[in-house]
């Protein structure tokens, strides 16, 4: 709203010290001329795509066990395994994927330390963002065997 220019640039000012005025003509023509809204439209299919096959790759390749959360917006993947189950950073799981050249973001690491319980040692988060859809296939075979020889 036009009232709210103003003040927003205002706040922006203080907080950055300003942006470069290429960078924002650049956006400006992006968006004025439906450049960004198709932008955003194609690469939300690539992201689709990508989740698509992590999650039919997960189906093939995770033990039963192994439980997660489909995504219906971002870039991750929330995946729960038994409990008692330690995929955290000091784990072996997480020595032995990174043996297999597979990196998961530990669960452990996306929660706030807390005197009211411990931090969960059984979920991961992974990523389908910059993956290629081969990384992807690849990535969650090679985890899913790891998981397999561990759970």
């Amino acid at each position: 709203p036009e009232a709210l220019v103003a003040p927003v640039l205002r706040f922006k000012g203080n907080e950055d010290f300003g942006t470069s005025h290429f960078d924002q003509r650049i956006l400006q023509r992006a968006v004025v001329g439906g450049f960004y809204e198709k932008h955003l439209e194609q690469i939300a299919g690539v992201y689709r795509k990508k989740a698509g096959v992590m999650e039919e790759s997960l189906k093939t390749h995770f033990p039963k066990e192994a439980r997660w959360t489909t995504p219906t917006g971002g870039l991750y993947y929330w995946v729960s395994l038994p409990a008692g189950t330690d995929c955290g950073v000091e784990s072996g799981i997480f020595k032995k994927s990174l043996d297999a050249e597979v990196f998961y973001v530990p669960g452990e690491l996306c929660y706030c330390d807390s005197p009211l319980r411990a931090k969960p040692k059984h979920q991961m988060r992974l990523s389908f963002g910059s993956a290629s859809i081969d990384q992807i296939r690849e990535g969650i075979k090679r985890l899913g065997k790891t998981l397999a020889a561990s759970i």
